[in-house]
Order: C-alpha cells, then sequence, then structure tokens
C-alpha cells in the first residue's frame, strides 16, 4: 500500500477486531489464525527440533484426508485410504 507521502509500505502484521491474525513476509500473508486452528500459506520448515502431537492426534495427509499416520499410546499406525 501506500501512505499518505506517495511511499510504499507493505503489512508485516494485522490484527483484525473479533477476527483473525496475519502475518506478512514481503507483502504476502504467510500465517494467519482461523477459527478452528491456524493456516500456513507457504512451507512449514523445521530445521530444528521436532514436529511433536500428542496421543492419538493424527498428521493428515491429501486434499481427501487419504492418509493418516499417528499413535495411540500403546501403537502406531499408518492408515492409507486409497491406492497402494
Amino acid at each position: 500500500s501506500t501512505d499518505a507521502n506517495g511511499s510504499n509500505q507493505e503489512d508485516s502484521a494485522k490484527f483484525l477486531r473479533n477476527g483473525n491474525v496475519e502475518l506478512y513476509y514481503d507483502d504476502s500473508n504467510k500465517f494467519e489464525t482461523i477459527a478452528s486452528g491456524v493456516q500456513i500459506n507457504g512451507n512449514l520448515n523445521v530445521p530444528t527440533g521436532d514436529v511433536q502431537l500428542n496421543d492419538s492426534r493424527k498428521l493428515r495427509l491429501g486434499n481427501g484426508q487419504d492418509l493418516d499416520i499417528y499413535h495411540d499410546a500403546t501403537h502406531s499406525y499408518i492408515k492409507n485410504g486409497t491406492g497402494s
């Protein structure tokens, strides 16, 4: 956007009343809160540490949630709902 002096400004964060919070990189929305949690618009890079899920929480992959990977505190599961 452009300010009153005609200089270019880029959003870095937006905090919307009774709504979401948005974070930007180079004026492009990369992360935002949504009603069901958060949304990442781009890649999630984890250069150190782990991605951790509590027991029985699933990593779901595919547009139709075709692949589930999870652990229920006793057993580990990989469930494929399509293909081989």
